[in-house]
């Protein structure tokens, strides 16, 4: 899947699994990505980044905290925490300032019927190139880039996961 994260441009993507075709296809949603999360383009994941220390974070160590905390924890073993996973994951709120933030830990394997209740939480490591312009990775973090000194306008390479 092509997955490009740019402020203000590109869409949130979800995928589907067509069992009958074996194969995989991108849905692109009507949701526009409105903030890059750092930049490693970890959006999706921006927690685990949070140890590493970088010289521009300057009152805090040199490292990135994240706020909030763990308000619940839904374990998905019956019908009944299933049906709240995906009242959560599908609400109409998702997208908006009142949206939970929920994230999905799998184990082990899941049974082809089942694989599209999971598909869009994929562990998928890869090595990115982007440039970092302003179109890109939008004003805020160009800004930031250009205040504190960091290279912009050229290539990087970031392992992320999508």
């Amino acid at each position: 899947m092509h997955r490009v994260n740019r402020s203000g441009i590109d869409f949130i993507k979800r995928l589907y699994y067509n069992r009958e075709a074996k194969k995989v296809t991108v849905i692109t949603t009507d949701h526009r990505i409105t903030h890059v999360v750092g930049v490693d383009f970890n959006s999706l994941y921006p927690s685990v980044m949070s140890s590493e220390q970088h010289k521009f974070i300057k009152y805090t160590g040199g490292k990135m905290y994240m706020c909030g905390s763990q308000t619940g924890k839904i374990e998905g073993v019956d019908e009944h925490s299933k049906q709240t996973i995906l009242r959560i994951i599908n609400s109409n709120k998702r997208f908006t300032q009142e949206g939970r933030l929920f994230i999905a830990e799998v184990k082990g394997h899941i049974q082809e019927d089942y694989l599209n209740d999971f598909i869009n939480f994929p562990p998928i490591l890869r090595n990115y190139e982007f440039t970092t312009d302003e179109r890109t990775i939008g004003s805020y973090m160009y800004s930031h880039m250009k205040d504190n000194k960091i290279k912009t306008d050229q290539k990087q390479r970031k392992l992320t996961n999508l």
